[in-house]
């Protein structure tokens, strides 16, 4: 058995200036302009949790054909083998008693089988997985305030697989149980005013030490040294922020680089497992500082 995992949530922030200027804090194009004086805005938008759940399914690959004929000692290598699993869609129904949600899955697979010649058979293949009324059992529409059930939205904020595959020798096939563990939000979106809230809110000494994991978790994992240097430059000045306790710099830098981040995750496959550990501490630190507010 080996497990797959993949990061999908993504965070969103918009700000709300005073001045023109201040949108230079969120847009990638203007992080060197160090010399600017920080920005004057009165809002952030931020997205807030009402419940969550842990949905796992099973799926079943029966008698899959295998083109080139598997030598007797053929096995799986589960080391190569991989799967990912991408969110075409989430869709949340509402009704007077429940929540649920239906979703559509990409899921592509990569199985490699070693044979004793030293040839590898490689097996790629992808199809959708449609799942439909996933009911929410831990948060119910008659505990949420009225005015906010017509914003709700869901996201898939984390997925990942279990895969248990068998090789059928005589038949030339292969059977295969797939184990779905999908961690799935209902979120809105909010506005909080700076105005109403203390200059600098105290930062936890937990986040601080998360930012130096995230550090060690970089220089380990990350194998690409373009994408390895911009992290840990974003991740230093992260780090300078909140050691000086400019609380909001912080909060808004570390939500547009985690967004950043998703972008990253696709664009660049072969660092997904790595990104994927960045990301969960990021959000992770993340929901510590908007606790704080």
């Amino acid at each position: 058995m080996r497990s797959s995992k993949t990061e999908l949530s993504s965070a969103t922030i918009k700000l709300f200036p005073k001045h023109s200027y201040a949108y230079y804090k969120v847009n990638p194009k203007f992080y060197k302009k160090e010399a600017l004086i920080v920005p004057s805005f009165d809002q952030i938008k931020i997205e807030r949790v009402i419940g969550s759940q842990t949905f796992i399914l099973q799926h079943l690959n029966q008698a899959v054909s295998i083109h080139t004929p598997l030598l007797p000692g053929s096995n799986i290598n589960h080391s190569a083998t991989s799967i990912e699993i991408h969110v075409a869609y989430c869709e949340l129904q509402t009704t007077a008693n429940c929540f649920s949600v239906n979703l559509k899955l990409l899921i592509n697979e990569k199985i490699i089988i070693s044979q004793p010649d030293s040839n590898e058979i490689k097996l790629e293949f992808s199809f959708y997985k449609f799942l439909e009324n996933l009911t929410f059992t831990n948060c119910l529409p008659n505990e949420i305030p009225p005015e906010l059930l017509k914003n709700l939205k869901c996201e898939v904020f984390d997925a990942w697989c279990e895969e248990e595959i068998e090789l059928n020798h005589s038949t030339n096939t292969f059977n295969e149980i797939l184990k779905i563990t999908l961690l799935i939000k209902i979120i809105f979106t909010d506005q909080i005013s700076l105005n109403n809230l203390t200059p600098n809110p105290l930062i936890p000494d937990s986040v601080l030490t998360g930012m130096f994991l995230i550090t060690g978790s970089i220089i380990q994992n990350i194998s690409k040294q373009t994408l390895k240097t911009q992290l840990l430059q974003k991740n230093e000045k992260l780090i300078n922020l909140l050691t000086s306790g400019r609380f909001y710099d912080a909060l808004l830098i570390l939500i547009s680089i985690t967004h950043e981040l998703q972008f990253a995750y696709n664009a660049i496959p072969s660092e997904r497992i790595a990104l994927n550990l960045v990301l969960r501490n990021l959000k992770n630190i993340e929901t510590e500082l908007l606790a704080q507010l």
